[in-house]
């Protein structure tokens, strides 16, 4: 695969100014808005270049060509079957011109890693982001069993069985055991480099954690999801806690570990955790957190029954819990504003995460 040796550099200078991609790169929510609307003509634009995928570039036979429309916003997912065997799933790149797919990379490199510390993952069957064989990024994998965990999940109350919550928290305790160097989102150069291990691009989860902390904050208080008061406290309490940044595990971090990105084939064990593109090196006790802010808090107790079979919480564990709950509330309430999503009817305003993280603080 050859790419530019410039482009990955300028890859990994963007992806250094990064807290969370949906959060700071401005962009994207226009584009996600427009997308939406034509995504059923974009997948039959891009049939073709899936044909001569698995025609000319695997040598296909008798192909079926399925596209998965309910799956990807700036990917378009296919299934194709074949003569020679299991359906393929092939991503493609719906915006070619706004950014080359360097999540095809990452997972290229992290799925072998999962599969070598016996987690379920796809197979990456081929991939390239170079555009010089075909005009766009496209990625083939095995097709993984299971459907998203919103397939078991109560719309309304967010139940889940209490097994496959501690199902979520082992799984997630089990890639926290694979550890890199560096913090914070991986360098794209580094994933080029076949005997060398990926690495995060931060010297300090410090230098990731309080990244465009100022800027949050005031979008926050702009669209009035906190109070000017609010603001002056966050602000005083991520500087007060800074000690907790450092000397910090460097734990693989899926970064997104959202329903929409785990699978179950039973509703009661893990079989695959997908879509790493926001993967990250660094505190399992932010992930943790991250998780938390998409669940009840009910819940917790739970996931972390299962999450603690395989490995343990640190001492100042609630602590840092509600600090990083916090900082990711934050970018999750600019994402979501910045996205144009509304609030879920029948449930709270999700930036009360906010206001709620720093009472928990406070006590």
């Amino acid at each position: 695969m050859l790419i530019n040796h410039s482009d990955l550099i300028a890859a990994d200078t963007k992806r250094k100014t990064i807290f969370y991609a949906k959060t700071d790169v401005a962009d994207l929510g226009d584009i996600c808005t427009g997308l939406k609307q034509t995504r059923a003509v974009e997948s039959e634009h891009y049939r073709s270049f899936v044909a001569y995928i698995a025609q000319e570039r695997l040598g296909l036979h008798n192909i079926s060509i399925s596209p998965l429309l309910g799956a990807g916003t700036f990917r378009l997912l296919y299934q194709v079957e074949h003569s020679s065997g299991a359906p393929l799933i092939v991503r493609v790149n719906r915006v070619p011109e706004f950014s080359r797919a360097w999540d095809f990379l990452i997972e290229s490199r992290i799925y072998p890693l999962l599969h070598k510390h016996g987690l379920g993952a796809p197979t990456i069957i081929d991939v390239d982001v170079s555009r010089s064989a075909v005009d766009i990024d496209y990625q083939v994998m095995t097709k993984v069993s299971g459907s998203t965990l919103k397939s078991f999940e109560n719309a309304q109350t967010q139940y889940m069985p209490p097994c496959l919550l501690r199902a979520i928290g082992a799984y997630l305790a089990r890639v926290h055991t694979i550890t890199f160097s560096g913090y914070g989102p991986l360098s794209i150069t580094s994933l080029l480099v076949s005997d060398q291990m990926p690495y995060g691009l931060h010297a300090s989860w410090a230098d990731y954690i309080m990244l465009r902390l100022d800027e949050h904050v005031e979008l926050c208080q702009k669209i009035n999801a906190i109070t000017s008061s609010e603001a002056a406290d966050i602000l005083s309490v991520l500087t007060t806690y800074q000690h907790m940044f450092y000397d910090v595990p460097t734990s693989l971090l899926h970064g997104d570990v959202g329903n929409q990105n785990c699978l179950s084939d039973d509703g009661e064990r893990i079989t695959a955790l997908v879509d790493w593109e926001d993967a990250m090196v660094g505190d399992p006790v932010f992930e943790i957190a991250f998780w938390g802010t998409f669940f009840r808090d009910s819940m917790l107790a739970t996931f972390l029954e299962g999450y603690t079979t395989v490995r343990s919480l640190p001492a100042d564990f609630e602590c840092r819990y509600w600090i990083y709950y916090l900082r990711s509330a934050l970018s999750k309430t600019v994402h979501r504003f910045r996205f144009g999503y509304a609030d879920h009817p029948g449930r709270p305003p999700a930036s009360l995460r906010i206001q709620k993280a720093l009472n928990k603080i406070r006590r």
